[in-house]
């Protein structure tokens, strides 16, 4: 086998890799057991098909986010993952390429883009993230955050949103999400609304009715409504607080149903994010 000779911006396929290189040809992390690489693939367009929604630049093109091997269940820190994190260790280094299109002639044969060496972030080498998995169950992944080792490729395609999780816990005002819009429908007025997941449809309804509701009547009364994200440390996802009256300091958690359940899960969560914002008083927002 030769050396590295292969260049930041060209392109092989995976079999012209396999066949200098080493590696296997199928998987988005490939070890070489003939020399001392790991090959990672990326394709933002195929990968969040498979919930693989971390992927890309982030940190203003400083950190490359990979997510980790596994499509079904929670991922384990073994195989492809493993080789990826002790990659120092074992002598190996991460090499990324990205898809680039359709190789001229064939079917489905991807043109593979070069885009640099890499090692994990010293700082944080990954992070673990919900996603859904290919049946659409949630699941825990790992985010590896890969740093140039020298130049890399970056192109816009490859850019992220979804960046680690913060190290501190930090709260931000934000506006009120009621998840309300009325439009007149044969005379009558229907309310459109953003599902969650534990909450049934009639009990979103009516949720997103008090909520929407109350704040016109506080802002009625001259009070400044909004809303509070919560940023928790090692938490990739905010917390939102259904409502905070910014005039009074009140904290509101609103539920569609006064059924034991939905007042316990109502209780629990102002009291949750009591412990973060700084209020005067809680209070439950409830149908009658």
């Amino acid at each position: 086998m030769s050396d590295w000779d292969l260049e930041i911006g060209e392109e092989l396929t995976r079999d012209q890799r396999r066949r200098r290189f080493g590696g296997s040809i199928y998987g988005g992390i490939e070890p070489s057991a003939s020399t001392p690489n790991v090959f990672i693939y990326t394709d933002p367009s195929v990968g969040e098909t498979h919930g693989y929604n971390y992927d890309g630049w982030v940190e203003e093109d400083t950190i490359f986010q990979y997510t980790g091997a596994g499509r079904v269940g929670d991922q384990l820190m073994r195989l492809g993952n493993q080789a990826i994190l002790n990659h120092e260790l074992d002598g190996r280094a991460l090499r990324v390429f990205a898809a680039n299109g359709i190789v001229a002639g064939t079917a489905k044969t991807k043109r593979q883009l070069y885009i640099g060496e890499f090692r994990l972030d010293s700082h944080l080498s990954h992070f673990v993230a919900d996603a859904p998995d290919d049946n659409g169950d949630p699941r825990s992944v790992f985010v590896f955050r890969l740093r140039p080792v020298d130049e890399a490729f970056v192109r816009a395609d490859e850019r992220c949103p979804n960046t680690a999780p913060p190290t501190s816990t930090r709260v931000e005002e934000a506006e009120v999400e009621t998840w309300t819009e009325e439009s007149e429908v044969e005379g009558s007025y229907v309310t459109s609304f953003e599902r969650k997941p534990i909450e049934s449809v009639t009990s979103l309804r009516r949720e997103a009715e008090l909520v929407w509701r109350y704040k016109k009547y506080l802002e009625s009364q001259g009070h400044e409504i909004k809303s509070r994200k919560i940023y928790l440390a090692g938490a990739v996802q905010p917390l939102r607080v259904d409502l905070f009256d910014n005039t009074t300091e009140e904290l509101c958690e609103a539920k569609g149903s006064t059924t034991r359940v939905q007042v316990r899960y109502a209780v629990g969560q102002i009291l949750d994010y009591g412990r973060h914002v700084e209020h005067r008083t809680l209070s439950a927002l409830l149908p009658t």
